[in-house]
């Protein structure tokens, strides 16, 4: 069993929020029960944040969703040259509108999935990065059935 690398100083969180301290929230993914905490999400991978940041409105049905994907079979093949791919499975993309990426301190945060870190408590972002996300349009594959 290999080692794990050590905890990075710095983490990131993408949304198209503007806040100013980020507050743990039931989380709504599909999978692990790591991807259903009630925290503050973040990662050491900031392009992987910067997909986060891209906004995605609901539907006319209220409804949106995504998929990523990170092109790789292996999360030792993790690196900061990845560029996700994000799947548009319901909603509408906004790209005239900025999203964020939040740079956070990671001393609350516990590791847990290769690429996810989660602080249970509050955070207060050391900076912020305004993000214009036509830039990375290119990212994202419309996987909609019929636009919806």
């Amino acid at each position: 069993m290999s080692a794990q690398p050590p905890k990075p100083s710095l983490l990131y969180h993408g949304t198209a929020e503007k806040l100013s301290r980020l507050e743990p929230r039931p989380a709504h993914g599909v999978g692990s029960e790591e991807d259903q905490l009630t925290a503050v999400y973040a990662t050491h991978l900031k392009k992987l944040a910067i997909a986060f940041s891209i906004p995605i409105l609901p539907n006319e049905n209220g409804g949106f969703s995504f998929g990523m994907d990170l092109g790789i079979e292996r999360p030792e093949d993790l690196n900061e040259d990845i560029e996700p791919r994000i799947d548009l499975e319901a909603g509408l993309l906004d790209l005239d509108r900025p999203g964020y990426v939040y740079v956070l301190p990671s001393d609350t945060f516990e590791q847990v999935d290769p690429w996810q870190w989660a602080s249970q408590v509050s955070v207060e972002p050391l900076d912020v990065i305004r993000i214009d996300p036509k830039r990375y349009a290119h990212w994202i594959r419309d996987k909609r059935p019929d636009g919806a």
